[in-house]
């Protein structure tokens, strides 16, 4: 993995392992602390925790795991100087689960290990972050956090950016942008916390971008006459301002409208400037 170092922990007092099922009974057999102690058939780990660098948005990492667990679990990060972070509870049962540990600092040591409802610790894993990109340019922050106490902003330089930042400017996730200053507009974390929204706003065509934190785009979608900011609304169709021009009273005027994206892929018109436009009042 390259930029980033993991140190994989071997099993422990705080380390589940899987064991063998007593005949006729719901209990496994476990070593805790070089003892033999009999506790409840929870399942076992499928694969151990991995950490991974997100190659195309650097310096961030994601995490991996696979339990056979009737139990939700989560990754916990931790540093010397404490707590980092935790993901969000991924569901029981069989299978892989996957994480983006987005807010952790470049280049520094960290402890991440697995944890279940009940308190258990499964396993832990010790690793480095990856440095942030290279010709990533220098720059003067300003704004307020507004998720999770981390900046989403587009940096413009040679090689743009749209990149995280915690509330000191380390910059702790990045992607480039098109080298285009009408990209990169207002972006925005997605309902579902799976990556950023972010807006195209050339004239033709105009588009909306999704890419989730491994810096994969999963969505590129063009919207009608789109001009400069957007949202997402809760059912995940999406709402913009639109730039449209027509004539009024045989003069042509540019105005703003608003759309709503409907899951069918139609577009529906909910307000235009121009329809409140009042000659009589507007016109001088």
């Amino acid at each position: 993995m390259t930029g980033m170092r993991s140190r994989a922990k071997p099993l422990g007092p705080e380390t589940c392992a899987c064991g063998i099922a007593l005949a006729g009974s719901r209990y496994v057999a476990a070593v805790v602390r070089t003892a033999l102690v009999l506790t409840p058939l929870v399942g076992c780990v499928v694969a151990p925790l991995a950490i991974s660098p997100n190659e195309l948005a650097p310096p961030s990492v994601s995490a991996s795991w696979a339990l056979d667990v009737q139990q939700r679990s989560r990754v916990d990060v931790a540093s010397v100087a404490g707590p980092a972070l935790s993901t969000a509870w991924m569901e029981a049962g069989i299978g892989t689960a996957e994480s983006a540990l987005i807010g952790l600092e470049p280049g520094m040591d960290y402890e991440a290990w697995l944890t279940l409802e009940d308190g258990t610790r499964l396993s832990s894993l010790a690793f480095t972050t990856p440095a942030p990109p290279i010709d990533f340019p220098a720059l003067t922050l300003a704004g307020s956090p507004g998720w999770r106490g981390l900046l989403v902003v587009p940096v413009l330089g040679p090689t743009p950016y749209l990149a995280v930042l915690t509330p000191k400017g380390v910059v702790v996730w990045t992607t480039p942008l098109p080298d285009d200053p009408l990209v990169g507009g207002r972006p925005q974390l997605m309902r579902d916390g799976t990556g950023l929204w972010y807006g195209v706003m050339n004239p033709d065509p105009a588009s909306l971008v999704g890419v989730n934190w491994a810096g994969e785009v999963v969505l590129d979608e063009g919207l009608t006459g789109f001009s400069h900011d957007f949202a997402e609304l809760e059912g995940g169709e999406m709402i913009w301002i639109a730039a449209e021009c027509a004539a009024v009273d045989g003069a042509p005027i540019c105005y703003d409208a608003v759309h709503r994206g409907t899951a069918e892929g139609e577009v529906r018109t909910l307000w235009r400037a121009d329809e409140t436009f009042d000659p009589l009042v507007d016109g001088e």
